[in-house]
């Protein structure tokens, strides 16, 4: 231990001095982004790519040459510390290539009252395999954060003489259970499975093999997540799935942590339209975590089983946080405009709007409930992230104005998975492409740019590009502060009681 504290001594009189402009979310993409740098020691990690090293997604990571015992391999906010404030963990893919199976992790190691831990503790095999790609989440609770949650540097230090590569690592506020990924199913997550065969995961999915009625597979999070995850942390439960069984129903529920059962019981095929699926079709869906009844209950995992034998096929199993209004939590906000294009007080439909029953957007007014029962027309009213994501979109349309593009399964792909968008901003946001945002964090100010008729917020989903009812069905399972798009109905603030008011917790 005194090498260790002798080394952390080392690596502070190396540290370069602050900027203004804070670190982002992700820190390793191919090489370092977001304002992220090496402040390792003895000697820099080295960019590599795939022609001559390993990569575990992209074209390149970082290599870390640990010359000596307890030297460190160490990311810093090299243009300002990292605001970690609602993150829940950090993830990062290690290659250990020789000798580098003892991995001992600080975050702000300079701090006496900070934590550390093993970085093995936190795999499915309790190990890091050489010649091999281990992909670990590790709690920030687990690491004592300060008060403020401001963090300077990560520290990574091996006990021994050895390389390691490192990969895709980010702070993070959901949890995947199941990616595919080389030969790793997710960060932190053991497959069990019973009256069945489960494959390693081949082209970005996990195939079951069930023989036994009601045979099926647990994702579960590492021993070291016991008693740590309450279902209330989170909003919905997204799932890929591909039965191929003409009478195959699969069913999902979520595991009890710490004692055996389950929490509720869902059949994914009432969320598919008209509630049957086809065999060798996948479809995405996205489960509202409140219909599982686990209440504030914590969760180890997910769990899926098949009523008859016969193969189906999972991927993109992940809990994401609930979706929040995209504007200051504390106040109800009228709306004016609802998904399909009726307005409020009974005036003309939105024609903009009027594409099918449930186009998925909301136009939001700068009129709350708290001011003068909406008659106070509000200045520089903050738009904030609804989810945390990656920024794709940060620009001016003459249709949209100016306008921000959020992605929440972080691919960087406007087209795929889910993305929210922010129109008609009164100025150009200040985040641009590739930022990662968290929930809450504001995008710009409410304006009136754009095909816009007056200053308002256009509010808009999106899955896998489209945004209608026949062309994105899964978006009538999404809730906004637990409640279903199509429930945002407009009213009329003159009524009495007045209407159209919803309250936002977004903060």
């Amino acid at each position: 231990m005194k090498k260790f504290l002798q080394s952390i001594i080392t690596c502070l009189l190396l540290l370069p001095a602050f900027a203004a402009q804070a670190a982002t979310a992700s820190i390793i993409e191919d090489g370092f982004v977001g304002g992220w740098a090496s402040w390792s020691w003895p000697a820099s990690p080295v960019p590599v790519s795939p022609a001559t090293s390993p990569t575990f997604k992209g074209s390149g990571s970082i290599r870390m040459d640990f010359t000596a015992p307890w030297a460190g391999f160490s990311p810093g906010g090299n243009n300002g510390p990292f605001d970690a404030t609602g993150y829940k963990s950090l993830v990062f893919a290690v290659y250990n290539a020789s000798n580098a199976g003892q991995l001992y992790l600080r975050i702000n190691a300079y701090d006496p009252a900070i934590a550390s831990t093993y970085v093995q503790d936190y795999t499915s095999t309790n190990s890091i395999p050489q010649g091999q790609w281990t992909w670990v989440r590790i709690p920030l609770a687990d690491l004592s954060l300060p008060a403020n949650k401001i963090i300077n540097f990560i520290s990574i230090q091996s006990a021994t003489v050895g390389t390691a590569y490192f990969d895709e690592m980010r702070f993070e506020r959901n949890i995947t259970f199941f990616e595919g990924v080389k030969t790793q199913v997710a960060p932190s997550i053991q497959v069990w499975y019973w009256g069945s065969g489960v494959s390693s995961p081949i082209g970005g999915r996990l195939d079951v093999n069930v023989t036994n009625t009601w045979g099926g597979v647990q994702l579960n999070l590492v021993n070291k997540f016991t008693g740590r995850q309450p279902v209330s942390d989170y909003g919905i439960l997204a799932v890929k799935f591909t039965k191929t069984v003409t009478n195959q129903s699969l069913i999902a529920s979520l595991a009890a942590d710490g004692v055996s059962g389950t929490y509720g019981s869902v059949n994914l095929e009432n969320y598919v339209p008209g509630g049957v699926a086809a065999i060798n079709t996948e479809y995405e869906v996205f489960i509202p975590l409140s219909a599982f009844g686990a209440g504030s209950q914590s969760t180890s995992g997910v769990v899926f089983v098949s009523n008859v034998p016969g193969w189906f096929l999972l991927d993109d199993v992940r809990f994401l946080e609930a979706f929040k209004l995209p504007l200051p939590g504390g106040k109800d906000w009228y709306e004016t405009v609802q998904p399909g294009g009726a307005a409020f007080c009974g005036t003309a439909a939105d024609t903009l709007h009027a594409i099918d029953a449930a186009y998925y957007s909301i136009d939001f007014a700068a009129r709350t409930y708290q001011d003068a029962v909406g008659n106070t027309i509000l200045n520089n009213v903050p738009i904030l992230a609804a989810a945390s994501g990656r920024v794709v979109t940060s620009g001016f349309t003459s249709s949209n104005g100016n306008h921000v593009v959020i992605d929440h399964d972080f691919d960087g792909d406007i087209n795929t998975g889910l993305t929210t968008w922010y129109l008609h901003l009164v100025s150009p946001s200040s985040l641009a492409v590739g930022d990662t945002v968290r929930r809450g964090q504001q995008l710009g100010i409410m304006g009136n740019t754009g095909l816009s008729d007056g200053v308002h917020l256009h509010f808009q989903f999106k899955h896998n590009g489209q945004r209608t009812r026949d062309g994105a069905p899964a978006l009538r399972n999404i809730q906004i502060e637990n409640r279903l798009i199509e429930n945002y109905t407009v009213g009329c603030r003159t009524n009495s009681p007045p209407t159209g008011f919803y309250p936002s917790t977004n903060y």
